[in-house]
Order: structure tokens, then C-alpha cells, then sequence
């Protein structure tokens, strides 16, 4: 460089120990800019899903109180904490699905002081210890980053799933379990040749032992986790060496077996207390039948993501959903051909069988096989009617979710793509928390409702009653069991009869206390089960009250004694 004549040349010296220490070339610091924006880059996911987890919880209070309008999210605390108050011989129906494990959560904590805000936030906290756990089990098989992905992904729940993953009896717990035992094959597989028989056998009991409950349950736990782990089991047999193998695969049949029986005796045992389950029938589908379930299926998994976009219209919320939806399908079948492309890249079993394999192959192998699983268990039974049955394939969703880092193995492209879906997938889910509305809308019963019926109960002295399914659970949680309102259906339309809901039920409630006066609501606005009419057999009501499109009758003597079977 010229100088100016007369001026000497000016070297800047850094203080002693912080040059050195630090640098000042511009090509490190250069360096170390690219550096931090690459690490801000990957880091995407989990800032967005951090993002998204905070706004859920400022808004959790509004969110549990609209998931428990829901009968069908109330049900299980409602039948939980008055199966306290039945009598001995009363016989307790928990649904078509016998949440026992649930059930006896529920018994064991209704007497605690503030069990009700347990009850809110306990599906919750078991939800994110699975999910902690499926991270972990991530990153010991592929990496920090492969957990991150997962993590962010899997946490970003839609409307849909939340209600899923944050109730007692929509198959969440289960959900759970199943990642547990994955988590165990990804720490046993690296042990295991090294263990002795005796330490193997007691792991896969104790690991049995864990699935008991959910065996008992969920008959989908078969298909979700046994299945899969007794596959993975045998796979490693296959491919491993025969030390590995035949440990391997003796430690997934016992563990699959000890969950049985033991869920066989357990739910003998509480049948034969009196808890039961409404039997679920459902069959093959014929042939016609499956394209419907295929759609369904796909509706179904982005119904869980929050992403069911169809009949929506076109404002910027439903972009969001739409992007949700997008998002999700390709990430099962991108998820799927994956798992193809690697299974036909594996090539034949070596002589001797490949020493090598190790917790990633135990990790793909059972996701993989929970998926397939799942899905085609949706796929060819008369199980799912609608997007609602997406509870039946939660543990495909979450399979989903835990392979979908094997996609950003493929390459620097592929992390890069796999990296922006999964933190468009967050910020769509954080968008459409904001842009949820926590209101009432009917004919779903709100807490306004709730709070003016209990009033005109508490006015006409009268503590139980009946109504339509959709109202009698809603209203029993929402006035804290201050008016217990046990549900009944139309038996008899041409009459506006009245029988009890055999779904769900204590027996007690329509067999106790004949002289005790009651309430009936009539609500010809709710759906199906629903009472829209007064039966004429039964005498004349000395109160009534209108609120909203409930008419409320109240009645001198308890109306169980004038019930249809």
C-alpha cells in the first residue's frame, strides 16, 4: 500500500494475551460468522419448537378447559372419580376402549388435595417424558442432530393432537409405552452379546412387566409395540451375529409374552371386579372398502399434525393447516421409500452375520415396523369412521417423527430440506396456536352454561340428574360433580323414552336412590346420542328452565325409576 509522504506507518498492536488469544485475521473471524449462522441454521427446528412450547403453555388453561367440554375427553376423569362413590357390586363400563391403566392412575390420585389440577396436566407431563425419551433413544442411535429434528417435529402438535397426547383415554399413554420399549432396544442392542443370561432374562421381564398395563388397556399396544419389538428382535437374529441374535430375540419374545399374560390377568382381574369395557366390533374391510381407507389414513395423520385442510377456506390460517398437511404426507412417504431404499441397499446376510449392527438398526427396524404396523391395521379394518379415528395411529405419527432424520443422512441437500420442513412444520403449528379461538361455540356446553345450571340446581335442591351424553359428562366436570348428570339416550322416539347410555356407565346411577329428586335437560340442538324431547309417561316437572337450547325439567322423585332397559 502507498503511504502519504511525511507520515510514518501505523501498526495496531492488540493488548497482550488478547490478539493471540482471540485472532484479529478477518479470515477467522469470517470463519467463525459462517460458523455460528451454520449453527444458528441447524438449530431452527428446536428454536421454533421452543417457540411453540412456550405459547402452548401460556395458553394451556384454555386449552385443557376446551379439551374437557369434550364428553369424550371428560369421561374418563368424570367415571374416574365416582367409581370412588359407588357401591360395592356396582358394575363400571369405561367405553370400546378399557383404559384400565388410566382408570386406576385416576382411583389411586382422586383423593389428593388438587387432584383435579393433576388430572389437567399429568397426561401432559407423561406425554414429554416419552418424548424426551424418543429424543435420547434418537440420538444414541442417530445422532445430536437426528434427536433435534425429532424432538421439534414431534412436539409441534395440531388441535387434534393435543387433545390426543393431554387426555386420559385417547390412547396417549400407550403411545408412550411404545416409546419405551424402543428406547430399550436402543440401550440392550449394544450390551446385550456381552450380558449374561440370567441379567438378559431379568431386563426382558422387567421390560414385560412395563407393557403389562398397556397390554391390558389397548389392544392396539399389540400392534403398536409388541409386534414391532419381537420383529426387531428376530431381524437382529437375521442379521446379526448368533451371539447377538439369539440373545436379542430371546429377550424381545419373553419381554412380548410377560406383557400378555400379565395384561390378560390384570384385565381378568379388574372384569371380575366389575370394570369392564362396551365390546368394539369391528372387521376386515372388503375389498371396495380400502381406497376409503386409504384417504381416510391420510386425512387421519394430518388431522393428528393439525393439518387437515379440506373444506377449509382459503385465509391464512388454513395456509397454515395446509402447510401442516403437506408437510406431514410427505414426510411418510419420503419416510417410507427411505426404509425401502435402505432395505434393498442391505443386501444378503453375511456369513456369520454382521457384527456391526448396532442401536441405529434396532431404532429403524422398530419404528419402521410400528408404521407399517399401524397403518395397515387402519387400513383394513372398520375401526376409523372418520378423522377421529386418528387415535388409533398416534404410534404411526410418532414413527413418522422419529424417522424422519434419516432423511438428512442422505446428504448436505437433504439435511438442508429436511431441516426447513421440520421448522415450517413449527412455525405452522405455533401460528395456528395463536390463531386458535378458545371460544364456545355451540352445541358444545360451555362453563357460562355449566355455571347457570348449577345455580338453578342449587335452587331447586337437586344434585343428580340426566342428559345426553354430549352434556351429562361436560357438565358433571365443569360443575366440579356439584351436579352429577348421568347420561341417557332416546330408546324410544315416538315416545321421547329415555334408557340408559350403555357405552359408558356406573351401573348405580340409575338403579340408586328412587325418592331423591332430579333433573332432566333436554337439548334438541346436541347431536346424536342426544334427549330432544320430554317422554309423556313421565309426570309433570314442578320446576323448568331454559338456558341457551337446554330445557332443564326437574322432577320430585329420581326419573332412573321410570327408565327404559
Amino acid at each position: 500500500m502507498l503511504q502519504p509522504v511525511g507520515l510514518p506507518t501505523i501498526r495496531v498492536r492488540a493488548p497482550a494475551g488478547a490478539g493471540q488469544a482471540r485472532g484479529l485475521d478477518p479470515r477467522g473471524a469470517v470463519a467463525a460468522l459462517a460458523r455460528n449462522w451454520r449453527t444458528l441454521l441447524w438449530a431452527t427446528p428446536a428454536l421454533l419448537a421452543l417457540l411453540y412450547g412456550i405459547v402452548v403453555l401460556a395458553e394451556f388453561r384454555s386449552i385443557i378447559a376446551q379439551i374437557y367440554l369434550d364428553s369424550d375427553s371428560a369421561v374418563a376423569p368424570v367415571v374416574g372419580h365416582l367409581a370412588g362413590e359407588a357401591p360395592s357390586g356396582a358394575q363400571i363400563v369405561l367405553g370400546n376402549h378399557p383404559w384400565y391403566e388410566e382408570f386406576l392412575f385416576l382411583r389411586l390420585t382422586s383423593g389428593l388435595p388438587g387432584y383435579r389440577q393433576l388430572w389437567d396436566v399429568a397426561p401432559m407431563l407423561w406425554s414429554l417424558g416419552g418424548l424426551a425419551l424418543l429424543g435420547w433413544a434418537a440420538w444414541r442411535a442417530l445422532g445430536r442432530f437426528a434427536a433435534l429434528l425429532t424432538v421439534s417435529a414431534l412436539l409441534c402438535l395440531g388441535s387434534f393432537g393435543r387433545k390426543l397426547f393431554f387426555t386420559f383415554d385417547w390412547h396417549g399413554l400407550s403411545a408412550v409405552h411404545t416409546i419405551a420399549i424402543a428406547a430399550a432396544l436402543v440401550w440392550i442392542v449394544p450390551r446385550a452379546a456381552s450380558m449374561s443370561w440370567r441379567r438378559l432374562v431379568a431386563l426382558a421381564i422387567a421390560l414385560g412387566l412395563i407393557g403389562v398395563l398397556p397390554a391390558a388397556s389397548d389392544q392396539l399396544f399389540l400392534y403398536w409395540a409388541l409386534i414391532p419389538m419381537v420383529v426387531t428382535g428376530l431381524a437382529i437374529a437375521w442379521r446379526g451375529t448368533a451371539r447377538l441374535g439369539l440373545r436379542m430375540a430371546t429377550f424381545a419374545v419373553v419381554s412380548a409374552a410377560v406383557s400378555l399374560a400379565g395384561g390378560a390377568l390384570v384385565a381378568h382381574l379388574l372384569r371380575s371386579g366389575g370394570v369392564t369395557s362396551f365390546p368394539f366390533a369391528f372387521t376386515l374391510v372388503p375389498v371396495g372398502s380400502v381406497l376409503n381407507n386409504i384417504l381416510l389414513t391420510f386425512e387421519s395423520y394430518m388431522y393428528i399434525a393439525g393439518g387437515y385442510f379440506f373444506s377449509g377456506s382459503a385465509s391464512i390460517g388454513e395456509w397454515a393447516v395446509f402447510a401442516s398437511g403437506i408437510l406431514l404426507l410427505a414426510a411418510l412417504v419420503f419416510v417410507l421409500a427411505e426404509v425401502r431404499r435402505r432395505v434393498v441397499r442391505a443386501g444378503a446376510r453375511t456369513a456369520g452375520g454382521d457384527p456391526t449392527l448396532d442401536a441405529r438398526f434396532a431404532y429403524v427396524v422398530f419404528w419402521a415396523t410400528c408404521l407399517i404396523t399401524t397403518t395397515a391395521v387402519y387400513l383394513l379394518t372398520s375401526a376409523p369412521e372418520d378423522v377421529n379415528g386418528g387415535r388409533y395411529i398416534i404410534a404411526g405419527y410418532v414413527a413418522i417423527g422419529a424417522l424422519v432424520p434419516l432423511l438428512a443422512t442422505r446428504g448436505l441437500g437433504w439435511r438442508l430440506a429436511t431441516t426447513a420442513a421440520v421448522s415450517v412444520f413449527a412455525l405452522s403449528g405455533v401460528y395456528q396456536t395463536l390463531n386458535q379461538s378458545f371460544a364456545v361455540t355451540p352445541p358444545t356446553p360451555g362453563p357460562l352454561q355449566a355455571g347457570e345450571l348449577l345455580r338453578f340446581a342449587e335452587r331447586e335442591h337437586v344434585s343428580i340428574g340426566y342428559a345426553g351424553y354430549w352434556d351429562a359428562e361436560a357438565f358433571t366436570w365443569e360443575t366440579r360433580f356439584k351436579l352429577q348428570l348421568y347420561p341417557v339416550y332416546a330408546c324410544d322416539p315416538a315416545t321421547n323414552g329415555i334408557c340408559g347410555f350403555p357405552t359408558v356407565q356406573i351401573s348405580t346411577w340409575y338403579t340408586a336412590h328412587p325418592h331423591e329428586r332430579s333433573l332432566l335437560i333436554v337439548d334438541p340442538a346436541q347431536q346424536s346420542p342426544a334427549v330432544s324431547g320430554l317422554n309423556a309417561a313421565v309426570s309433570p316437572p314442578i320446576a323448568t328452565k331454559t338456558i341457551g337450547s337446554l330445557t332443564v325439567y326437574v322432577f320430585p322423585y329420581n326419573l332412573n325409576t321410570t327408565l327404559g332397559d
